[in-house]
This record gives C-alpha cells, sequence and structure tokens, in this order.
C-alpha cells in the first residue's frame, strides 16, 4: 500500500514538472511559428475553441447517452478549470478553491442561463486575453524569447498592485516589494541593452493585460462555471480578434496570411498539446499532490522556458551582462516568493 502510495506520488510529480516544461515550450513556439503576432494568436484561438466546442459536444451527447455520475461532473469541472488556468483565462493561485465552487453540494455548476450582458462581459475579458497573448508573442519576436518570458515574470506585480483596486482588498506590501525586485530585474536589462525597448515594453504591455482578466475571472467564476467560462470565452476571444484583424493587418501588413505545412504542426502543438494535455497533466498531478505545490512548481515556468531557449536557439551568445543581472533579480524574487508561500503553508494550523 505503501509503495502504490510512493508510485502515484512519483508520477503526479514526473506529470507535473512535464506539464511546467510544457507551458514553458510556448515561447519556443512562438518563435519557431512564421506568422505574426495576431495571425498566430487568431490561429490558436480557432483551433482551441474548436477544439473546446467539440469536446463539449461530444461530452453532452455522451451524457445524453449515459447519465453522468456527481464524482464525474466534479471530476470534469476540474479538468476544465485546469484547462482554464493553462490557457490563461483563470488565475492559477487557487485552483481547488476555485473548483469547490463547482462542486454538486451548493450551487451546481454554473447551471443558470447567460443572459447577454454576461455573455458580452466574458467576450470582453476573452477580447483581452486575445491581447495579451498578442503582445506576448509579439515580444518574443520583436526581441527574443528569453527577453519576453522575463517581461511575464513581472505579472506577479501588476497582479498584486491591480487586485486589491478591482477586488476591493487591501494589498500585500510584501507582495508589492517583490513584485518591484522583478522591475528592477527588467530595468536593468532595458538599460544595459537599449536594442530590446521596443520588445520590453510590448512585454510589459502583454503582462499588464495579463495580470487584469483573470481578476475579472474571479468575479465571473462566482456565478458561473469554469468550463462554461472557458468555452465562451475563448469563442468571444476569437470573434474579438476577427473584429479587430483587419485593423491590425492595416497597420501590421504581412506577406503571409495562412500559415504553412510547418506552422500548422507547431500551432497544433501549441493548441493541443501545450494547453490541454499540459494541464491535464496538472489536474492528475492534483490527485496526489496538494494545489500549493502545483501552484509552486508553476513559478518555475518563466526559468525553464528561458533555460529552453537558450538551448534550442542559443540565445545565451546575443545577451550581455545586464541580462543576467536582471535575470538574477528575477530569480531571486521568484525563490523569496516561493520560500515566502512554503513558510505560510507550514504555518498555517491543519485543521481536520
Amino acid at each position: 500500500m505503501l509503495s502504490r502510495k510512493a508510485n502515484n506520488l512519483k508520477r503526479s510529480f514526473v506529470q507535473l514538472h512535464i506539464a511546467v516544461f510544457l507551458a514553458g515550450f510556448t515561447g519556443i513556439l512562438g518563435k519557431l511559428i512564421t506568422l505574426n503576432e495576431g495571425l498566430l494568436v487568431w490561429y490558436r484561438l480557432l483551433i482551441t475553441a474548436v477544439t473546446l466546442w467539440v469536446i463539449e459536444i461530444s461530452a453532452k451527447y455522451f451524457r445524453w447517452g449515459r447519465p453522468v455520475k456527481a464524482a464525474g461532473r466534479f471530476e470534469a469541472v476540474a479538468e476544465s478549470f485546469e484547462i482554464a488556468g493553462e490557457l490563461g483565462l483563470v488565475g492559477p493561485a487557487e485552483p481547488v478553491e476555485a473548483v469547490r465552487l463547482f462542486m454538486p453540494t451548493g450551487q451546481a455548476e454554473g447551471s443558470g442561463r447567460l443572459d447577454r450582458k454576461d455573455l458580452l462581459r466574458i467576450a470582453g475579458i476573452g477580447g483581452i486575453a486575445a491581447l495579451h497573448w498578442v503582445c506576448f508573442y509579439g515580444s518574443i519576436k520583436y526581441s527574443n524569447v528569453s527577453v519576453g518570458l522575463v517581461c511575464l515574470s513581472s505579472i506577479g506585480f501588476f497582479t498584486a498592485l491591480l487586485e486589491p483596486i478591482l477586488l476591493g482588498h487591501r494589498h500585500d506590501p510584501v507582495e508589492l516589494l517583490l513584485g518591484l525586485l522583478v522591475i528592477a530585474g527588467i530595468v536593468c536589462i532595458f538599460s544595459f541593452d537599449p536594442h530590446y525597448k521596443t520588445g520590453i515594453l510590448i512585454g510589459m504591455l502583454s503582462t499588464l493585460l495579463g495580470s487584469i482578466f483573470p481578476i475579472l475571472n474571479k468575479r465571473m467564476l462566482e456565478r458561473v462555471s469554469a468550463s462554461t467560462l472557458t468555452l465562451y470565452e475563448l469563442s468571444g476571444g476569437f470573434i474579438c480578434l476577427s473584429l479587430l484583424m483587419p485593423l491590425y493587418l492595416y497597420f501590421f501588413p504581412t506577406r503571409y496570411l495562412f500559415p504553412n505545412a510547418g506552422d500548422w504542426g507547431w500551432l497544433l502543438i501549441l493548441s493541443w498539446i501545450c494547453t490541454v494535455l499540459a494541464f491535464r497533466l496538472s489536474m492528475n498531478a492534483l490527485r496526489h499532490v496538494s494545489a500549493f505545490t502545483v501552484n509552486l512548481s508553476y513559478n518555475m515556468e518563466p526559468v525553464y522556458g528561458i533555460f529552453m531557449a537558450f538551448v534550442v536557439y542559443r540565445e545565451d551568445r546575443y545577451l550581455n551582462g545586464g541580462f543576467y543581472a536582471g535575470f538574477a533579480c528575477v530569480i531571486l524574487a521568484i525563490g523569496l516568493q516561493m520560500g515566502r508561500l512554503w513558510y505560510l503553508h507550514k504555518k498555517r494550523p491543519v485543521t481536520g
């Protein structure tokens, strides 16, 4: 019995770190895909939204044929929440607490119909998510993967700054200070290597947008199930980006509107492997390790991505001492935050 538990735990850790590795690989794929950042995100949303609609329709067909037990419903919602987290549609900070909102007891899976205002809100949040991705991949294409991922590391600062304002609670001074340490690292990179300034500015805009939509999703998750939110938000993001695409292409023209064979392959990997599969693995890991461990591991996503960029693109050859000094500040902030969370987690009394 003890051996089986140990094996389950070992397998869960392996699955978890594969998921983090796949999440970090999205930046590499952004560089590999030759489409510009707007079209890249448009095709990613198209593939992922269509995939989730197919899954949704298939699941409904299956439910009509064979009723799903309560436990099955809970696992389905848990899985959809994990997928939503990877897509960036819901905040990664409290997966278990958020999933509890949709357990069969109490309020059931956001069963009420969505009215027009809710649909417009969800579509608007999806539009912010889409613009976040456009800016993230734009940052990579205007600089490199390493710089784009370092900018993404500052999302904690913007979240610590904006979440209390948008949700009406007090700021955490420690989170703000750690976020400022990351900002100091980015300023250091900017100062010593100014030819990355365009990529850094776009990356910071990406991070600002990326901190807003998960906060807005917290309120929506109080009334709408994670599966419904993910489905409609991705679809709304696709529609919003489609409406903006003619204007975008007017200001940022490109010779290639359609992916080539290689791009299709990378886009499918980005949509299916680095999103759905990555958080399917995270969900499996959650069965045997705590949500705290999962969240703590995801702090390493930018670090994994940067080291992959060093291996795949040899970006380390083009980065000077300023980058490494700034990156050291980011690593220090991540390490301090991980240590702080671990300490608070251990200090928390066990209730039984």
